[in-house]
């Protein structure tokens, strides 16, 4: 029986115990490493990553907690950095 991904650190495993605390942050980047081949060796490079490549950064948090929208959404940052915005356009 496979484990699904439970958003939130918590739950229970295959094999029907609770597993140990796990930070959110460490689940995330296996998840970035499992899912989209990403590997940070330090806190520091992974927010040098969601610093610079905002789309991608901001589509991987979409999709590791599974966010759902009606609308497709935009990402506002044009290539040069944005003023007084931050995070995704609201869906028209």
């Amino acid at each position: 029986m496979e484990t699904k991904h439970i958003p939130h650190g918590r739950g229970t495993s295959a094999q029907g115990t609770t597993p140990p605390y796990v930070p959110q942050i460490r689940l995330y980047q296996q998840w970035l490493h499992a899912t989209r081949g990403l590997q940070f060796d330090s806190y520091d490079a992974l927010w040098r990553w969601s610093v610079t490549e905002l789309d991608a950064f901001w589509q991987s948090v979409w999709d590791y907690f599974d966010l759902q929208s009606p609308r497709r959404t935009r990402a506002c940052w044009p290539r040069t950095p944005c003023q007084g915005r931050s995070g995704f356009r609201a869906p028209r």
